[in-house]
């Protein structure tokens, strides 16, 4: 839902019209107006504003096929007297974003734009999981790679997008649980197998305007057989009928197999589920039918080794069923009442310092960031430019370091500036200046060069290597760059950092070594595992050129 809600959120910013997105916004955990105070901001007449605050007209009344416009009631709520004292509270917070955020309306990329106010709304906040926090990072990965000139264009094309995604699977999920197709199953083995919906209807076949068949013939050369579809008022062709019982037949062999899959992943129990009318037969082409000459119930013996469990249909009258209660929520999910965010402006950035501090206490992960990054994912030029700087890196090693040249670096900055600014960075002078220093402080050091040589020994950027936590959670750790070198595993992070203004490096290099030091121990734990060679970890601040061995 909370993707649900984001994509509500998006719509309505795009289309202050659709009515629909506007109200899901007052629903949804970060507003959570309840239903008396959403029918009085939905209904309500209030009078329109220009910029100066003068009313200038009235705001359409729900007759008829006419309907208030909510955004202006959200605006100027305190025109509806009948709200509640909450939802007064709500509305006053949720309007001052608002507000701040359509003053920003074709002023920032959508995906910024749209993420702040979310950010500010208390929607990171308000969700439940970090993998449901990583979800929603996925729409709005998404959102970034559909917009065009500061809106979305195709709308249905983006839709039908965020349709077809997938979500990520959750880490702290029960790890002996698993849900997936019967086709992802193939080639693995579980201790007990569930497969359910035997008897569910397959989807039909649509009829095809032509059928055709290979076949090798009596002298051994292969042989195209075509048959068309029959106009209208003329018998079926012999042909497409013969293709069309070829093509059934293979469709009768192709569901035992893939049945055969399924069954054959258990090691200890297979249960199969379906529901079947009494004295019925098994939809026609369903699994069920395939199946049933042994598990229909009169096949059931004590020899099949089969444990058939019948659970028949309540006997309850209808009247009964609906007199029975109806389980409701118990809460639902939402932000207090009295909730406030950090005061900083969406003008000023995309994500408040509060909430910096609420994800980092829902993930572990971040947990073991230092504080230097927590400061700079405060500030998003900052963790995009060092983004656009590891991509630049692996770049560096897959092309080979010494294909490039640094005369060749400013012709390659209008690259990076189309990168950082797909990532949401406006201003992009800063950053590639910042850029161009660290590339070619690179090209000009000898250890960067060899540390950035493709030609070692399992060569590896950006490596992601998976381990179980001590708390049974899998996990996945991401290493800048790794190699074998002289019979050595090497380990290097990359860091965007410098020395401030008046501090000695020395007293810099010991501050960076004293913060990463666990983290990259941590690394060399995991390769250990891997392999008996030994380990050396390092830091590389490509801005001084600094090669630091820990």
């Amino acid at each position: 839902m909370a993707v649900v809600d984001l994509m509500s959120l998006t719509r309505a910013l795009l289309s202050p019209a659709d009515r629909i997105a506007w109200l899901s916004i007052l629903r949804a955990p970060w507003c959570g107006l309840d239903l008396h105070d959403l029918f009085q901001v939905a209904t309500h007449q209030t009078a329109t504003y220009q910029v100066d605050q003068q009313p200038t007209g009235s705001n359409p009344s729900f007759t008829g096929e006419k309907f208030p416009l909510l955004l202006e009631n959200i605006f100027h709520y305190e025109q509806i007297p009948s709200l509640s004292d909450d939802g007064k509270n709500i509305l006053a917070r949720v309007s001052h974003t608002l507000k701040q955020g359509w003053e920003q309306r074709y002023r920032k990329p959508p995906r910024s734009w749209i993420e702040g106010i979310w950010n500010a709304l208390g929607g990171a906040v308000a969700l439940r999981s970090d993998n449901t926090y990583k979800q929603c990072q996925q729409y709005l990965e998404l959102l970034e790679q559909h917009e065009s000139s500061g809106t979305l264009n195709d709308w249905p094309s983006f839709e039908k997008a965020v349709q077809s995604l997938y979500a990520k699977a959750d880490e702290n999920a029960d790890p002996n649980l698993h849900v997936m197709t019967i086709h992802k199953a193939k080639g693995l083995e579980f201790d007990t197998v569930i497969i359910p919906g035997l008897n569910r209807k397959p989807r039909g076949d649509d009829k095809q305007l032509m059928l055709w068949q290979e076949r090798v013939g009596q002298d051994g050369q292969n042989q195209l057989i075509i048959g068309p579809l029959e106009q209208a008022g003329q018998e079926t062709d012999p042909l497409f009928r013969y293709l069309q019982r070829e093509q059934k037949l293979k469709s009768q062999l192709e569901k035992s197999r893939v049945l055969y899959v399924a069954a054959t992943r258990a090691i200890k129990k297979l249960h199969l589920s379906y529901t079947i009318d009494k004295d019925s037969e098994p939809t026609k082409n369903s699994l069920l039918e395939s199946l049933w000459p042994v598990l229909s119930p009169d096949s059931i013996t004590e020899k099949t080794n089969l444990n058939l469990h019948h659970y028949p249909e309540s006997n309850q009258s209808e009247e009964a069923v609906t007199t029975n209660s109806i389980p409701t929520l118990a809460t639902l999910n939402r932000l207090p009442t009295k909730w406030q965010g950090s005061q900083v402006s969406i003008t000023q950035t995309d994500t408040t310092e509060a909430l910096v501090k609420t994800r980092l206490q829902a993930n572990k992960e971040l947990q073991q960031k230092t504080l230097q990054e927590n400061l700079l994912g405060l500030n998003t030029t900052a963790r995009h430019t060092g983004t656009v700087l590891h991509r630049i890196l692996r770049q560096l090693v897959l092309e080979g370091i010494d294909n490039w040249k640094v005369g060749d670096v400013e012709h390659r900055q209008q690259f990076w500036a189309i990168q950082l600014q797909q990532l949401g960075v406006t201003a992009v002078d800063a950053p590639l200046a910042l850029l161009q220093r660290a590339i070619t402080n690179c090209l000009k050091d000898k250890t960067a060069r060899w540390l950035l040589s493709h030609e070692h020994s399992e060569s590896q950027c950006e490596y992601a290597l998976g381990y179980i936590a001590a708390n049974d959670e899998p996990k996945t750790a991401v290493v800048d760059r790794c190699f074998i070198s002289d019979k050595t595993q090497w380990i290097i992070d990359y860091k965007l950092a410098e020395p401030g203004t008046d501090e000695p490096k020395d007293t810099f290099i010991q501050r960076e070594t004293s913060q990463y030091r666990g983290q990259l121990g941590h690394y060399a734990g995991l390769f250990k595992q891997r392999n008996n060679l030994p380990v050396k970890t390092a830091l590389y601040f490509p801005l001084i050129s600094h090669f630091e061995i820990i």
